[in-house]
């Protein structure tokens, strides 16, 4: 209940998305702490230059959502678009958060805006 009241349809939406995907990782890639006490797990192979992956969240909401966002916006796809890409969202994210924020639905939350990004800055770094 509290937090249809706090997060936007999208951000719940994006939330409760299931990553149901068997993989035989490459490599797995665990940070605790991050933003507001969230821990990733991304577990990911690369086929043929294809990334497969998915990542498991204990956070907040808005962690996860980015995190599923994440796993629609990329997994399958080939491993350098995916890489050109998520680099210039970071970028396009840290000059203009709001750009995430409107498509989550927020009107202004950036003091949470690493709750967002870490995720992101995360998968580039796997």
């Amino acid at each position: 209940m509290i937090n249809e009241m706090l997060y936007s349809s999208c951000v719940q939406k994006y939330a409760q998305i299931t990553q149901d995907i068997f993989l035989l990782p490459d490599d797995i890639f665990i940070k605790d702490g991050i933003a507001c006490g969230d821990s990733i797990t991304i577990i990911g192979e690369v086929n043929e230059g294809i990334i497969e992956f998915k990542m498991a969240v204990e956070g907040c909401l808005l962690c996860k959502a980015t995190a599923n966002l994440l796993f629609e916006k990329y997994n399958g796809k080939e491993i350098y678009e995916v890489i050109d890409s998520c680099r210039a969202w970071v970028q396009n994210l840290k000059v203009t958060p709001e750009i995430i924020l409107s498509f989550f639905g927020i009107e202004k939350l950036t003091e949470r805006i690493e709750c967002i990004l870490s995720p992101i800055e995360m998968f580039l770094n796997f």
